[in-house]
């Protein structure tokens, strides 16, 4: 008896609309996308980063790098992917919050 191959989902578009399980079950089944949200239920597939973009993470990492220092309740961060809630997966480029346990909610 053959095994089952396991079903893909569809691949994920500009502009679909969906919750924040299936955008994951779909982004995980395309390795070689590296960029995309969900913003109130809307994918989103940024463009490449350019120059510009680039010059402002290398001014600004090292402002929050030292905010953070001198902030012991904050947690920087870039490049991740952010679960907040049914219909939001953001993925920031740079990120500061309080930890929730100084009373940040993220």
């Amino acid at each position: 008896m053959p095994l089952a191959s396991k079903r893909l989902p569809p691949p994920m578009r500009e502009g679909d609309r969906l919750n924040s399980s299936e955008f994951l079950q779909r982004w995980e089944a395309m390795p070689s996308l590296k960029h995309a949200e969900l913003i109130g239920g809307v994918v989103f597939m940024p463009s490449p980063v350019s120059l510009p973009h680039s010059d402002a993470h290398s001014e600004i990492l090292p402002w929050l790098g030292l905010y953070k220092d001198s902030t012991p309740v904050c947690h920087r961060g870039i490049d991740c992917t952010w679960i907040m809630g049914a219909d939001d997966v953001p993925q920031p480029d740079i990120f500061l919050r309080v930890l929730p346990e100084f009373g940040g909610q993220s």
